[in-house]
């Protein structure tokens, strides 16, 4: 095929995995929750930084303890002060490669140890609250063996970049926590975890895998909108059953969303729909009802999707109407988002071309020249970006598509960003590890930097210059795993290094395509993973 991007649509029903949503502040749980969660951590023999660290989950590392955190009855608590439950329901192999089992051993710090030896009405309030939670939630007490990363680190440079190597024994302690379903006391919308680490999907087993490596948001493949059928759906229910039973069972806990179009699958979704005009409440109605539907199919406890993330493309037919946007489904895109953003979180994931930071160019066709190869003619010229530009605190992330077919960041990569370069004689080639931690870098700084501008000329009364700027709480970079090796046509970053350049930026995290192409000898969201935390080693 000649598609743009790598995210094809299958014409088969998709396979999907899910888990419970993320975990809550501490300050969301109330005045009695909030204390409980930092005393059972402590009882563990964990210390502080470790227990309110919550890699995966909903917290900083670093977070002080639940009870040091800000008012318990606030509904928000400030972003340092977001506690997951790693140490509270044994998640703690979700803490490797971080600060805190790097300077932490087993044994624990006798200032957390201290503190729970207060006083024996201490205990039994302690015991009280705990059992009220319980019975509460009608939750079973869970214990369970943690393995935690191993206690050492030595740290290499490799081609300017903080390496770690970890050595020595994976440590275990026992864990007789309460495996509350904390996702349960969050009112309203789902909370991204900090950073992110999401992957695409299709298929069950490897969505399991990839949760035990670090990837704390699956996004799985794909529905999408059609105007006599309001959703074309994928998702299987059986595998997405099977995942969520497997990752309960581990005590693990994931955030699952469902991504809406996909490489050569657009549908016509603006006229012919039943009864009432096309419109972003039509299809919000309709996927809240197929959400629902789904969610008691599976049961378990499944909590449903957490949210949607676009990836309307192109197809392959180059004269189809599918490669140019309309406004009219720019604006369904962006009022069904509006209708379901108080309950669902809302994430967009564009091909590099159609968000394209430094670009001041913009029109909705998808049938531009890439820059690195004159016969490829399907890139697009920022049409994501006037959905960004016309609501930007609408959308929780901003997923770009570094691996989109020919991209600019190939280009820069392959042909070192020299037009003069390509079809000259020793073009393309491979480049080096700090040639990917640049180019992922300079990415990501420019979007949060304020300083890129589009020509909208007037389009959604968007005038020329305006200028784009994401939050860094919103810039996850879109990644390509082993697959992308294969050619010149998609490019393929380091995982460790591509992970360092963002945790380097401060930006949210990573997504990468495809999970189904793991290899877990060679883990590339373990890798990812150990660079978006190497900024807190």
């Amino acid at each position: 095929q000649v598609f743009a991007s790598s995210h094809h649509h299958p014409l088969s029903a998709c396979a999907h995995a899910t888990a419970g949503r993320m975990t809550p502040p501490v300050s969301e749980m109330g005045p009695l929750a909030a204390p409980v969660a930092c005393r059972i951590a402590e009882a563990n023999g964990l210390d502080e930084d470790v227990v309110c660290s919550g890699e995966g989950h909903a917290a900083p590392l670093g977070a002080p303890c639940a009870e040091e955190a800000s008012d318990p009855g606030t509904t928000q608590a400030p972003d340092d002060t977001l506690v997951g439950i790693t140490a509270i329901s044994g998640f703690g192999d979700d803490l490797h490669s971080s600060k805190a089992c790097a300077e932490h051993d087993a044994d624990a710090s006798p200032r957390c140890r201290s503190r729970l030896l207060c006083a024996a009405g201490a205990m039994a309030v302690l015991c009280a609250a705990v059992l009220g939670i319980m019975l509460l939630l009608q939750t079973p007490s869970a214990a369970s063996m943690v393995e935690l990363a191993p206690v050492a680190t030595s740290k290499t440079k490799r081609d300017g970049f903080l390496d770690s190597k970890v050595d020595g024994r994976p440590l275990q302690f026992s864990s007789s926590a309460t495996g509350i379903n904390l996702h349960k006391l969050t009112p309203g919308r789902p909370m991204l975890p900090s950073p992110v680490l999401a992957g695409y999907t299709s298929r069950a087993p490897k969505a399991i895998d990839a949760v035990r490596a670090g990837v704390n948001v699956l996004i799985w493949t794909f529905i999408n909108l059609d105007a006599s059928r309001g959703l074309v759906v994928g998702p299987n229910v059986a595998e997405i059953r099977f995942v969520h039973e497997a990752i309960v069972r581990e005590n693990r806990t994931v955030l699952h969303m469902v991504s809406i179009g996909g490489w050569n699958d657009r549908f016509a979704f603006t006229t012919g729909c039943d009864l009432e005009p096309c419109s972003g409440a039509f299809y919000a109605k309709r996927f809240e009802a197929w959400n629902a539907k789904v969610t008691a199919e599976v049961g378990g406890g499944w909590p449903g999707f957490a949210g949607i993330d676009w990836d309307l493309e192109g197809v392959d037919n180059w004269t189809s109407q599918f490669n140019e946007f309309t406004p009219e489904e720019l604006s369904i895109m962006l009022d069904m988002s509006r209708i379901l953003k108080p309950h669902f979180l809302i994430s967009m994931a564009p091909p590099q071309s159609y968000f394209n930071c430094g670009e001041s160019g913009f029109d909705l066709s998808l049938r531009h020249l890439a820059k690195s190869n004159p016969d490829f003619k399907y890139a697009g010229l920022n049409v994501y970006a006037a959905l960004y530009a016309k609501d930007p605190q609408l959308f929780d992330i901003v997923i770009v598509q570094l691996y989109e077919g020919y991209s600019i960041a190939g280009f820069e990569l392959f042909w070192a960003g020299n037009e003069d370069n390509v079809g000259k004689e020793g073009w393309p080639r491979r480049g080096s590890t700090s040639d990917m931690g640049r180019i992922v870098e300079d990415v990501a700084t420019c979007m949060v930097s304020g300083n890129w501008t589009i020509d909208f000329d007037g389009f959604w009364g968007l005038a020329n210059d305006t200028a784009v700027q994401v939050s860094s709480e919103q810039v996850v970079v879109g990644l390509a795993n082993k697959w992308a090796k294969r050619s010149f046509k998609f490019p393929y970053f380091d995982p460790y290094v591509a992970g360092a350049s963002i945790s380097r930026v401060g930006a949210r995290g990573a997504a990468y395509w495809v999970i189904n192409e793991d290899d877990f000898e060679s883990s590339f969201p373990h890798e990812v993973r150990r660079g978006l935390l190497i900024q807190s080693l």
